[in-house]
């Protein structure tokens, strides 16, 4: 690939500058429980390699698809209204991945989850840092890591 795309990233369909996928400073400082609106938000998150044949037929990779299902829970009381994840990142040894979560459960009040879909082949070789950007209208984002050990796989 040449000219302006060369060296970007497939985000979503959407070719993303190399720099735009790598991992946020901040992200060294996050850990899996942050404050958001006078609200302690935990982060919790599962991976799994999809090897069930329906899958691997699906998709045109080589490599059996990586999913990644993504929650904030509150610790107590309901989430702060409006809360969204906005950004995802990954990261394995040098490896870096940037994608944007998508809502696939309604809301509850103590809990938002998302999924991380069409995930890059490395996150099933081994333990993978999760970085998750959330925010609410108004707010300043913050920032939840977690590191996820290797996924499991479905048959």
């Amino acid at each position: 690939m040449r000219g302006a795309l060369a060296g970007a990233t497939l985000l979503l369909g959407v070719a993303v500058s190399a720099a735009e996928a790598q991992w946020p400073a901040a992200g060294e400082r996050a850990t899996a429980r942050a404050r958001l609106g006078g609200m302690m938000l935990v982060l919790e998150a599962e991976a799994w390699v999809d090897r069930m044949p329906m899958a691997l037929e699906a998709t045109a990779s080589p490599a059996a698809p990586v999913m990644m299902s993504v929650r904030v829970v509150a610790e107590s009381g309901p989430l702060p209204a409006g809360l969204a994840a906005d950004s995802a990142w990954l990261r394995r040894g040098r490896r870096r991945w940037r994608g944007v979560p998508t809502a696939e459960q309604p809301p509850e009040a103590d809990r938002r989850a998302w999924m991380l879909r069409d995930l890059p082949s490395w996150v099933g070789d081994g333990p993978t840092d999760l970085l998750l950007r959330v925010r609410t209208p108004g707010s300043a984002p913050v920032l939840l890591r977690l590191t996820l050990p290797a996924p499991e796989s479905v048959y």
